[in-house]
């Protein structure tokens, strides 16, 4: 919340977010601690209050997928992100939604990002990853 509060809710002039949040807590490297679905979502609705109060439209943004990464992967984090992006595709939570994991996920394996996007880690994009994102949006809805 420290972050939004400074990167978006105190700069003058925004009219709307795109939030995509809860992939790191999700990675191996944060057990014990592993996010839960509900804690996720519950952070996306915290963050979707806080826009709404300052009169910012909220979009929200797909997590993107991980199969592909040793440390960021695991079923369980799987089933999380699953979850968190069925809620984000449907709940109605927010003003608009950007489906982020379609644009990057593979084909024949949506669990992955398509081998061109991916930076080499199975998390981060490269440039064509983020170009593809950027694809993604749709400005008249924003």
């Amino acid at each position: 919340m420290t972050r939004f509060r400074r990167d978006v809710l105190e700069r003058p002039g925004v009219r709307t977010v795109i939030i995509m949040d809860g992939i790191n807590d999700l990675a191996e490297w944060n057990k014990p601690h592993q996010a839960t679905a509900r804690g996720i979502i519950d952070g996306h609705k915290e963050l979707i209050r806080a826009a709404h109060a300052r009169g910012i439209r909220a979009v929200g943004a797909t997590l993107t997928p991980v199969k592909g990464s040793p440390l960021a992967y695991s079923p369980a984090a799987e089933a999380v992100r699953d979850q968190v992006n069925e809620w984000i595709r449907t709940s109605g939570a927010y003003d608009h939604v950007v489906d982020f994991e379609a644009a990057v996920r593979r084909p024949d394996d949506p669990d992955f990002l398509r081998p061109e996007y991916d930076s080499g880690d199975g998390v981060h994009l490269d440039d064509r990853g983020y170009d593809a994102l950027a694809r993604a949006v749709d400005l008249d809805a924003l």
